[in-house]
């Protein structure tokens, strides 16, 4: 059966969706905040109505937005289904939390797993993790990735995958410092398991899965973009080690403070995230890379 998929962002990402979830047979519509992206571009409310499901591929800080706009559009039963990898900086909740207490009533999936939109376009396929309290939505968000050679699984854990997205934005900077310092590949492998040890410990303390760190959506995702310069965490590392000011952070560096923050709320003690805690002195400003 056909499916209606709006896609919220034309983006990198949103746009390599688009051309994945057509190929399996999906009418897609996509809508985004800069109407030139989108070729005779309906309102926003027209795209997301007649939806089967709704996926948000913006930044983290227009979502809140987004959600008010759609809530009262949006179709009894309409899959929402959020690959944002971000947090709220006000109020420490991943995006997934951020979707789930706004649109409570709507099956909500989170989209993670390592997923670079430049391999995508290319075919060499990537790996989505589906992590929902609903299968049956889950599943049904799985079809979409049936001609693709994007490999799926699925999860229970939504606040793990989510956290995890979000700390390996964080990481994947640190690895980009790592490259711009001329690091060889012997450092930057201990650097990657330093990180995996931090994101273990920070999933147990904040009430995720902590073996969710060690499999697609948290190892996986640091990987992928930790050493792909296909990444703009990785890109903006790059430039933090050469000691300049990049126009655009990166989910990655928007979230330290936030990450940090949620720790010491826990009473957790930051000792413990060594790697975390210098590449946000690193992306302050507040250390040199070196």
């Amino acid at each position: 059966m056909s499916r209606n998929v709006a896609i919220i962002g034309a983006g990198r990402l949103g746009s390599s969706l688009a051309r994945i979830f057509r190929r399996s047979g999906a009418n897609v519509s996509m809508w985004d905040q800069d109407e030139g992206k989108v070729r005779n571009q309906k309102s926003l409310e027209e795209v997301v109505s007649p939806a089967d499901m709704v996926f948000f591929c913006i930044p983290s800080f227009a979502l809140e937005d987004v959600l008010k706009k759609i809530k009262k559009s949006l179709r009894k039963g309409c899959i929402v289904v959020s690959p944002i990898k971000g947090i709220d900086h006000v109020t420490g909740n991943t995006t997934a939390e951020v979707v789930i207490k706004s649109l409570p009533s709507q099956p909500f999936v989170m989209l993670g797993g390592p997923m670079i939109a430049e391999e995508l376009d290319k075919g060499l396929g990537g790996t989505a993790v589906l992590a929902s309290r609903q299968i049956k939505a889950a599943r049904s968000v799985g079809l979409l990735f049936g001609k693709s050679g994007v490999n799926v699984s699925y999860s229970d854990d939504i606040h793990g995958v989510g956290l995890a997205g979000v700390l390996k934005n964080a990481y994947a900077l640190s690895l980009g410092i790592a490259e711009g310092l001329g690091w060889g590949m012997n450092l930057r492998g201990a650097l990657i398991a330093q990180a995996l040890l931090e994101m273990q410990i920070y999933l147990f303390a904040a009430g995720g899965k902590p073996e969710t760190a060690i499999g697609v959506a948290g190892l996986g995702d640091l990987i992928a973009p930790g050493l792909s310069r296909n990444s703009r965490n990785h890109s903006v590392g790059v430039l933090l080690a050469k000691g300049k000011s990049p126009r655009f952070k990166g989910e990655g560096g928007l979230s330290l403070p936030s990450l940090l923050a949620l720790i010491t709320e826990k009473k957790k003690s930051l000792a413990a995230f060594p790697l975390l805690v210098a590449t946000a002195k690193v992306g302050a400003k507040k250390s040199s890379a070196k």
